[in-house]
């Protein structure tokens, strides 16, 4: 018996790897355990080939190797890391595993720390912890995953910390309908950065290389096809930013099993039901509507419902991750998700007797290079057809208004529509009637005697600039907003007061807001001599004309959506004043950017006018040299100072009072040498 109590004590002091431990926070669990029996062990490399390469941060190793065989997703993933200065220990002492405990596992194989050459085990489950943080909660979203967090303990510069762990299981509502990404490159140099993927035997597979990634080595077993790679000695990849979502600097393989999109509309289909009801109360709105002039009208007054009167927070737990609750349901509720938001809208279209289906898209990434996967989307859309004419309606936006001819999505690119017979991805082009732009007009009137001016400011916002207007009226006030705008030229002219309140108005069938301000400008103009100058700056175009961050850059640059600027800079002269300043007409054109900047004077009004437009949205790899030298261009000429010339008597006068004030100060001083 004593014998016995011995064997039982030595066990329970075993290291945590040497048997399966399961240890509970609440009611969130991870086990500590050994790697799963189909991990091939990788050993972190003992040195690093060029030790002359300069870098806060290096991987020594990043593996990972997963098991689909039998219906599993095993997910193993190895990271061996360094921090290599006092900036990045911080961070190196910190690793956190995001896992959704509904449908998944999380085990942690190993916390290790390499110093002098030595391994040290650093794994203390008593110091993980396990809570809800949810990334997207900010943002809405709510999708029930829970962070693993570990944090180490005397982390010193060079230490090498090796973390392994196990993700066993995926979302059961995606039927298996995933593919598996390998990034094989980083903004951090990488040491050895190796895969491995294993499917059932003769199951038929799809690979997908991007950019410099290898084709993966096939190795046909008798339990199993394997898919790996193993790369050496990586550099870092420069991370410009400002990508469109169509590109990916990285390097990254793609490996899945072989299916087409119509496999994956069919999966889509069982989640949407075509014959989903909406409740009896919108049935009333759903008659008003229909004695709406056109289908165009009728369609944008369902989006409007939509977008407005059901705000936007998503409870994407169990099948509604990907599955939408009924419409009757998130009516009820008045929130919902875009799953959610769109089937309602849907629904509200076909009982309008509109063609509308729910489309899948990406608001990441660039489909055209995903393989065929319900995991390739993360946003559902609206797309109607109407008079043969596809319209596409998100409706977790707000603010939209206007004919839906003239209603631009934005740059999600392609979609996969959710309807029988769709068979693949389909691009969203914009309506050809639209408008998105700002036109903003400052006019000046010059008093000559008082030395002030009187500014009255009319601002246009046209098409998806005019629903940022209106965002932003709605998430302040306008009293703050004024102040805004008022300190903007005060910081521009010096003291002023506001002549009248800023005004608002809106034509929401047009889908325009104007915006109006009215000041008195105290002392605006500058004097020179015998000269005068008022400054002028075409801030509209400030923000889309900027300079990109790297002015080496050699990646695809991301803009706005296509849109037209114009700023107008207006002054009424007082009697006999003239325009000193070079009259004439300035261009710069490179790739989607053409701007125009005409300078001139009408009688007794001067105006300087500056255009700019842009043809799309986004500049090519190509076209950027030439685009950044036109945007310096562009910026130069947005700012300029208006000289006028004056009357002779003026002129005249300016100098009488010089100089009766030299004769005034030389009489003063005079005095105080009598005294």
């Amino acid at each position: 018996m004593r014998r016995l109590w011995w064997l039982v004590l030595a066990m329970a002091v075993l290291p945590a790897w040497a048997g399966e431990v399961v240890h509970e926070r609440g009611e969130y669990r991870f086990t500590v355990a050994p790697e799963p029996g189909f991990v091939v062990p990788v050993a972190v490399p003992d040195t690093w080939k060029d030790e002359g390469v300069e870098a806060p941060w290096r991987y020594w190793l990043l593996d990972r190797q997963v098991d689909r065989r039998g219906g599993r997703h095993l997910d193993h993933e190895v990271f061996a890391y360094e921090a290599r200065s006092t900036a990045t220990l911080g961070s190196a002492a910190r690793f956190s595993v995001n896992f959704s405990p509904q449908f998944q596992t999380l085990t942690i194989h190993r916390v290790e720390l390499r110093r002098d050459g030595r391994w040290l085990d650093r794994l203390v489950p008593e110091q993980i912890s396990l809570a809800r943080r949810e990334a997207g909660f900010e943002e809405d979203l709510s999708d029930g995953s829970v962070t693993a967090l570990i944090v180490l303990e005397d982390v010193r510069v060079g230490d090498v910390i090796r973390i392994a762990y196990t993700i066993d299981g995926s979302n059961p509502i995606l039927e298996g309908n995933t593919a598996d990404g390998f990034l094989l490159a980083w903004s951090a140099p990488i040491a050895l950065r190796t895969g491995r993927i294993l499917f059932d035997p003769g199951t038929r597979v799809e690979v997908l290389r991007q950019g410099t990634a290898p084709a993966p080595e096939r190795a046909q077993r008798p339990d199993a096809l394997e898919l790996s790679f193993r790369l050496l000695d990586i550099e870092a990849i420069r991370d410009l930013g400002g990508y469109p979502n169509w590109f990916n600097p990285y390097p990254r393989l793609q490996i899945s099993e072989q299916r087409r999109w119509s496999d994956i509309v069919d999966w889509a289909l069982r989640l949407y039901p075509a014959d989903a009801a909406i409740p009896a109360e919108l049935q009333l709105r759903v008659a008003q509507w229909r004695k709406l002039g056109s289908a165009h009208e009728r369609a944008a007054a369902a989006l409007k419902l939509v977008q407005e009167e059901v705000r936007y927070f998503g409870v994407e737990m169990g099948d509604n991750t990907h599955k939408p609750h009924a419409p009757a349901v998130t009516w009820q509720r008045r929130y919902g998700d875009c799953k959610d938001k769109t089937q309602l809208l849907v629904a509200l279209l076909r009982e309008l007797d509109i063609e509308a289906v729910p489309a899948l898209v990406s608001t990441s990434r660039g489909l055209a290079d995903e393989l065929p996967a319900a995991s390739a989307f993360n946003h559902v859309i609206a797309r109607a057809r109407i008079d043969g004419q596809d319209f596409w309606l998100d409706a977790t936006r707000t603010g939209q208004r206007g004919d839906l001819r003239q209603m631009d999505l934005g740059t999600t690119g392609l979609a996969l529509p959710v309807a029988r017979g769709s068979d693949r991805l389909v691009e969203m082009s914009a309506p050809e009637k639209v408008d998105n732009g700002v036109e903003v007009v400052e006019h000046f009137v010059l008093d000559a005697d008082k030395g002030t001016a009187e500014l009255r400011v009319r601002t246009q916002y046209r098409g998806a600039r005019a629903e940022r207007a209106r965002l932003r009226l709605q998430s302040q006030t306008l009293e703050r907003m004024s102040e805004d705008f008022s300190n903007y030229y005060r910081k521009r002219y010096g003291d002023l007061t506001v002549a009248s309140p800023t005004q608002v108005s809106q034509d929401e069938d047009a889908n325009r807001l104007v915006v109006e301000e009215h000041y008195r400008l105290a002392a605006p103009v500058q004097r020179d001599g015998d000269r005068r100058y008022l400054e002028s700056f075409a801030e509209t175009l400030s923000a889309d004309a900027e300079l990109p961050g790297a002015m080496d850059r050699t990646a695809p640059l991301e803009l706005d959506r296509p849109a037209r600027l114009r700023h107008e800079v207006r002054v009424d002269l007082p009697p006999g004043w003239v325009l000193s300043t070079l009259p004439g007409e300035t261009r710069a054109t490179a790739g989607p950017a053409s701007y125009r900047r005409k300078i001139g004077q009408d009688g007794g009004t001067v105006s300087v006018v500056h255009e700019l437009k842009w043809s799309r949205d986004h500049v090519t790899e190509g076209e950027i040299a030439d685009y950044i030298g036109a945007i310096r261009d562009i910026r130069d000429h947005m700012g300029i100072n208006l000289s006028f010339g004056m009357p002779t008597p003026i002129e005249s006068r300016d100098r009488d009072r010089r100089l009766k004030a030299l004769l005034r100060g030389a009489m003063q001083e005079a005095d105080n040498d009598e005294e």
